[in-house]
């Protein structure tokens, strides 16, 4: 099993505004556009990611979405132990998407394990 993390290396800028994060335009014209906001927590390693989602038709919002990910960033040998508490191998643990072999100063990295 492959599976991609945030460790506490990953920096978001806080922002406590939203800020127009992406924007795609439907098939009927009508645009989706997602704002996004953020915050972190140092102390337990909880990053707040806000999320919200406009439907415009033209000038117009005609439906809004909002969400929040609550997401923990883990250290790899913190992670690596957790996982072998539960039954996993780490098998190999990469730098975001690569064949290099992650380091604690890697902002993203993947896991390889299997169950044992």
């Amino acid at each position: 099993m492959l599976f991609e993390i945030l460790t506490p290396a990953f920096f978001m800028k806080p922002s406590v505004d939203w800020i127009e994060s992406n924007r795609k335009v439907r098939e009927d014209g009508k645009e989706i556009v997602q704002y996004s906001k953020s915050t972190y927590d140092e102390e337990n390693r909880i990053l707040s990611w806000p999320l919200k989602y406009d439907l415009v038709d033209g000038e117009k919002v005609i439906e809004t979405e909002e969400m929040e990910l609550l997401i923990k960033l883990y250290y790899i040998e913190e992670l690596k132990e957790l996982l072998a508490e539960v039954g996993f191998k780490t098998a190999k643990v990469f730098k975001d998407y690569t064949d290099e072999a992650a380091t604690e100063t890697d902002q993203v990295v993947v896991f390889e394990v299997s169950k044992v």
